[in-house]
């Protein structure tokens, strides 16, 4: 239960990174999202209940990890980064799908999405939301001129 704080960045982000290691491993791996949303500030710059940006998130996860959901640490503060005898989880550098065509990645299209879940497991995708989202009601949505230039979320 996420009540008013607005951890879905982070919540999201540990989930597919448990479900990745649980398919890598071969065993159930739940992670807990409390590292991500106490350790802001400095250089892991990560907003907490204020929201944050998921390629931020997944930075933090491959440097730092996080434990898993079992591990009884105090996310009050930011959890130490050595001296707990919990298991930490690191992710691997995210394939980023959907970004401009480039050199070295130019053909990226859905077909690259299925790869990435056949090789690697659950993905994790956003989209931003503006205001006439909300008055949509089927097919492709397209950002229309009824839409504020803000970003009315994620």
């Amino acid at each position: 239960d996420q009540g008013w704080c607005s951890s879905s960045w982070a919540v999201s982000a540990t989930a597919v990174l448990g479900d990745r290691t649980s398919v890598g491993s071969g065993k159930r791996v739940v992670l807990s999202p409390g590292a991500l949303l106490s350790c802001r500030g400095g250089r892991a710059g990560q907003g907490g209940c204020a929201g944050e940006q998921v390629g931020r998130a997944w930075h933090y996860l491959r440097k730092h990890g996080a434990w898993d959901q079992a591990c009884a640490l105090d996310y009050t503060t930011c959890p130490s980064r050595s001296g707990t005898n919990c298991t930490r989880h690191r992710a691997k550098p995210a394939y980023r799908i959907g970004k401009e065509n480039t050199a070295i990645h130019p053909a990226r299209k859905e077909e690259d999405i299925m790869y990435e879940l056949m090789t690697q497991g659950p993905v994790q995708a956003v989209m931003e939301v503006y205001s006439d989202f909300f008055m949509y009601g089927s097919g492709v949505y397209q950002r229309t001129n009824l839409a504020s230039s803000n970003v009315a979320g994620y």
